[in-house]
């Protein structure tokens, strides 16, 4: 079975949050902060923006997997998981730069891309 939707934003979702991981430890040096945050609030941004993809994006790979392999559409898995993309970096750059906007837009995204694809694969389930 051919997954292409699935690798792709797999793959680009999984660099995401490995960078996000990486500018975790880039902080923590800057801080010299090795447990917890401390008082260093881009630390503390750091790690959100990372354990927010941590929580977010395997669902999102999950239920891409799941759509894909119940036989969606290749266009609407692009635009699932575009949606989902798009909206992990802007949440990411929005809580690391303090722009409540992008972080807002970037919830939007994630939690309406993750619904959306319940929703349709419940849908491809019952109907397939």
């Amino acid at each position: 079975m051919i997954l292409p939707a699935t690798a792709l934003y797999g793959a680009l979702l999984t660099l995401l949050t490995v960078g996000l991981a990486a500018n975790v430890s880039r902080n923590r040096n800057r801080a010299q902060v090795f447990y917890g945050h401390g008082e260093d609030n881009p630390l503390l941004r750091a790690q959100r923006a990372h354990g927010n993809a941590a929580e977010n994006v395997p669902l999102g790979i999950l239920m891409l997997l799941v759509c894909e392999s119940l036989g969606a559409g290749s266009v609407l898995m692009h635009c699932f998981g575009g949606a989902l993309l798009v909206g992990r970096l802007a949440s990411a750059f929005g809580l690391i730069n303090v722009v409540v906007p992008a972080r807002v837009g970037g919830i939007v995204l994630t939690w309406g891309s993750l619904a959306g694809m319940s929703g349709y694969a419940l849908f491809l389930h019952f109907t397939g």
